[in-house]
């Protein structure tokens, strides 16, 4: 019963169209660059939308005064609608991914600060635009758990299309870089102020990034002779806790190694992947968790990257668009190079992809591990 994708969209400064960032990822373009805020001591790197692809952006959006959240949703949103066979026979669910929604405008507008009431205005502007795609009374749903958020609403979204109660899942996480979101990270010290390094033995920290990404499930044997299909599949995935600290990751790896071990297992125990797909924020804790998670799951020894370095840490978004790089892979086989790595700087040796590689791709693992100990692993598979 693995859900099919049927369409993905991705809004980055690195470009707006999957295709195009998958693009620039694999050529080891970076959309980091320096930015200064008077709170902080140092410049540092992050993936921010120029002006200009601001006024694009706001440029999509039918509503005057939306929000950028607001507007990545709709943008997102609108791209995979317009790219799905979706009907309006079809039952269909909306899952949100995001951390902090519109939070930037809260001074403004208080109700940004309850992002079911932000992401309903949108969703319901989809829905009454694309009334001829989509039925009426689509539920939505928001998951905000911390950086695994994106995985967790794809996790979410299978399991409603397996229990059969819809018939397509699209699925959209969306973040945004603000002073809020910089000045908290800065507190915990964990800005770099250098392109970040992950798993590299100089690596000092995260850079964040902003965009959305979105990406449609359908549910396997629903109508399936007469669509078409990327042939690609959602196949398995787990969620863990290690409950170790708030904001500290793990000391051994062990939970984030039994969330890979059960979406291993939930795909096909004997099944090879070709590449892991890493949280790799780059910071010493983070990284360093990892790779004994890595090892404690026997997925060491498989090419590796992180997206982080071209990306940045897009927060509640990563899962969603990360994954949806990864397809890209798969569509393209192509390994995807991890950028800024050149020294192993974990006590696991890993085996990091440093360069572009065109090569037959079937199947990879995507990992999020986030604040309060969460952990998530899923796998997709070309058939």
């Amino acid at each position: 019963m693995s859900p099919e994708v049927k369409a993905y969209a991705v809004i980055h400064p690195l470009g707006f169209s999957a295709e195009d960032v998958f693009d620039s990822v694999v050529r080891g373009k970076s959309g980091l660059k320096k930015i200064e805020r008077d709170f902080l001591a140092n410049p540092v790197y992050a993936a921010c939308f120029t002006d200009e692809q601001n006024r694009r952006l706001k440029s999509l959006c039918p509503v005057e005064g939306w929000n950028r959240f607001e507007q990545l949703i709709w943008a997102a949103g609108k791209e995979v609608l317009e790219k799905s066979e979706i009907t309006p026979d079809d039952r269909v669910l909306f899952v949100i991914a995001t951390t902090k929604g519109g939070i930037e405008d809260v001074e403004n507008s208080p109700d940004n600060l309850i992002i079911h009431l932000s992401v309903k205005r949108v969703i319901d502007r989809l829905l009454f635009t694309y009334r001829d795609r989509v039925g009426e009374g689509a539920p939505v749903y928001i998951v905000s758990n911390a950086c695994i958020s994106g995985l967790s609403a794809i996790m979410a979204g299978k399991r409603f299309l397996e229990a059969q109660n819809r018939d397509y899942a699209i699925i959209i996480g969306a973040d945004t870089v603000n002073d809020f979101v910089l000045s908290g990270f800065n507190s915990l010290f964990a800005l770099d102020s250098l392109p970040c390094r992950p798993f590299d033995r100089s690596r000092n920290g995260i850079n964040l990034g902003e965009g959305a990404a979105a990406v449609v499930l359908h549910r396997n044997g629903h109508r399936d002779k007469c669509r078409a299909g990327s042939g690609i599949y959602l196949t398995g995935g787990a969620i863990t806790n290690d409950a170790n600290h708030i904001s500290g990751p793990s000391r051994t790896g062990l939970e984030l190694a039994e969330a890979i071990r059960r979406a291993v297992s939930a795909t096909n125990n004997e099944a090879k992947f070709d590449f892991l797909s890493a949280h790799g924020t780059a910071t010493i804790y983070n990284d360093e968790m990892e790779s004994r998670a890595f090892a404690a799951a026997g997925v060491a020894d498989i090419p590796i990257h992180s997206l982080k370095p071209c990306l940045g840490h897009t927060l509640g978004a990563a899962g969603v668009m990360e994954s949806v790089i990864c397809i890209r892979s798969l569509v393209d086989n192509i390994l995807i190079p991890s950028s800024g790595y050149s020294e192993n700087g974990t006590s696991n040796k890993l085996n990091i992809q440093t360069a572009p590689e065109h090569r037959e791709i079937t199947r990879f693992i995507k990992t999020m591990s986030g604040f309060g100990g969460c952990n998530a692993a899923v796998c997709f598979e070309k058939r």
